[in-house]
């Protein structure tokens, strides 16, 4: 899906990983399930040391958000591939996988050795990351800092701490002085508002719908088991059925009064024996 997402869509990704997860047989990785977890680890080792190296070393913490979600952002850098993470992750993974036995040991520090002599050689001098030309700027400081990038919609992103991020819902409801408020927070207020109003009635939406099914399913299953009994009935006292619902018409025949009929056939005239009468006075 992230290689083709125009051609490939949610149904037929999840049928050609089926397949292909079928065709890698499975269910033999239990017989060499040791072996297995050697190489996985190897070039799962190889991923940790890259982002460590990439937020700790190479951009000290802070990240640029808003591009983070942006198509032609800075993280895009060669036609939307980080080529030295993918050289240092095959490099350092392969070799992991080779000695398999120190696959954690080898594969996490050549990782980070990789990824940080290739990103100042081959990558940076060609795609700048603002975090870093700025010097380091606090302003792409968040949770370290206790600080949160807020998105209030068309792109925009906001840095707000704990208790502004609280204004909204506090302090912003019960004042009625507009201009007292942060811009950023009047409008993460009326995000937030939207959201809750949205998902309010999704609830009441989602409640009622599964009031009516369960309300349905309990007449069918109802109507269902009352039909059994009938027909239970039926055969036990020897009563035909009837091919149409009948009203507890009464019917005087010469050994007797009968009741003729119940409900869809339920109770009708007995076949043998005396007559009786079976639907009351």
């Amino acid at each position: 899906m992230n290689l083709s997402p125009r051609f490939i869509n949610y149904k037929l990704g999840v049928a050609f990983a089926g397949i292909i997860g079928t065709l890698c047989f499975p269910w033999l990785i239990l017989n060499n399930l040791f072996v297995f977890l050697g190489y996985y680890g190897a070039f799962l080792s190889a991923i940790g040391g890259i982002m460590t190296a990439d937020y700790y070393l190479i951009r000290r913490r802070r990240l640029n958000v808003p591009d983070l979600y942006s198509m032609t952002g800075q993280f895009r850098y060669t036609g939307g591939v980080n080529w030295a993470g993918m050289i240092g992750w095959v490099v350092a993974g392969g070799i992991a996988a080779y000695y398999s036995d120190y696959a954690f040991v080898i594969g996490f520090p050549l990782g980070v050795v990789l990824y940080y002599v290739l990103m100042k050689t081959l990558v940076l001098p060609t795609n700048p990351q603002q975090e870093i030309e700025s010097g380091f700027a606090d302003r792409f400081l968040a949770t370290s800092v206790g600080k949160s990038c807020v998105h209030l919609g068309q792109g925009a992103f906001q840095r707000m701490s704990v208790s502004e991020l609280a204004l909204p819902v506090q302090v912003a409801k019960t004042s009625t002085d507009e201009s007292s408020i942060p811009a950023s927070a009047r409008a993460t207020r009326a995000h937030c508002e939207l959201n809750e109003h949205h998902d309010d009635d999704r609830t009441d939406y989602d409640q009622d719908k599964a009031a009516d099914q369960h309300r349905q399913q309990t007449v069918v299953r109802v109507d269902a088991r009352l039909k059994l009994l009938c027909y239970r009935l039926n055969a036990l006292l020897g009563f035909s059925h009837g091919s149409s619902p009948c009203e507890k018409n009464r019917q005087t025949s010469g050994r007797g009064n009968a009741c003729v009929g119940d409900s869809e056939g339920c109770l009708l005239r007995p076949q043998i024996g005396p007559a009786t009468r079976w639907c009351g006075s």
